[in-house]
């Protein structure tokens, strides 16, 4: 998804001159309230993403003209916007830019509430429904991750990504409670049989799933596998890490922090 800077100048020269949350709000309050929702969600999600990752762009001097604290308030006030006024037709691009500056702001909560707004207007929408387990494991609420997750393979019961990430949950948590072997190795084959066999991150998956079962043979023949095919070096070491960790017959066990960053 591309942001359309040029679309959104009269937005972003407005938003550019909020220094402070108390200017947001002023603007906010002063705006037509028939304006079409999609517009106002655009125009501040658009000047967050500039100021969090291009400002150059436009420009735009990030330190004069906004902080870290006041990019979340107006994405929080844009997403309240959009709830309050015309969440039929929000736009759920512009919320999908939000759930990544959540992202990049490392902020899960915020996460949850994008990921909600945007599943009040589409139920089916796959990046949120995939995206909701791993909020709520960040968040340390395993309940509703677990619901999520089902909820997800339910919709979803085909598709290798769903399919994929329950299995490395039910593999790889660090809440024994929450660790079924069984069920995992069941989703980790169907989401190789899925992708063909041919993704890296599967396969990897796959292996975790022996490893849950005790059968470090088919661990260590799948991380090999996965390894071989992989063509993304950003998971290439943890792929070398986990082999090494079948190779001494552990089991991976993954911390809940790891699955928001």
């Amino acid at each position: 998804m591309t942001v359309k800077f040029a679309d959104l100048s009269a937005g972003i020269h407005i938003l550019g001159n909020c220094h402070t949350r108390r200017q947001y709000r002023i603007v906010l309050r002063h705006r037509e309230r028939h304006i079409v929702i999609r517009k106002l969600v655009e125009e501040a999600l658009t000047y967050v993403v500039v100021c969090l990752m291009g400002p150059s762009l436009l420009g735009i001097d990030r330190k004069d003209r906004i902080e870290i604290r006041d990019i979340k308030y107006i994405v929080l006030n844009a997403i309240g916007e959009a709830e309050d006024l015309f969440i039929k037709d929000a736009d759920v691009d512009a919320l999908h830019i939000a759930s990544l500056v959540a992202h990049a702001m490392k902020d899960p909560e915020l996460a949850l509430r994008v990921s909600q707004t945007i599943l009040k207007q589409n139920e089916n929408d796959d990046s949120a429904l995939f995206e909701l387990p791993s909020i709520y494991i960040a968040l340390k609420q395993f309940d509703k991750a677990v619901e999520a997750f089902e909820n997800s393979v339910k919709l979803h019961p085909e598709n290798p990504t769903a399919l994929n990430n329950y299995s490395w949950f039910l593999s790889t948590t660090a809440q024994d409670a929450y660790r079924d072997g069984k069920k995992a190795l069941d989703l980790g084959l169907k989401a190789a049989q899925a992708s063909n066999y041919e993704k890296a991150y599967i396969l990897s998956t796959l292996a975790a799933a022996y490893a849950e079962n005790g059968d470090f043979e088919n661990a260590l023949k799948y991380i090999q596998k996965a390894l071989e095919i992989n063509k993304d070096e950003s998971i290439a070491q943890s792929i070398k890490n986990e082999m090494e960790s079948y190779k001494q017959n552990k089991p991976i066990r993954e911390d809940s922090n790891e699955w928001f960053k």
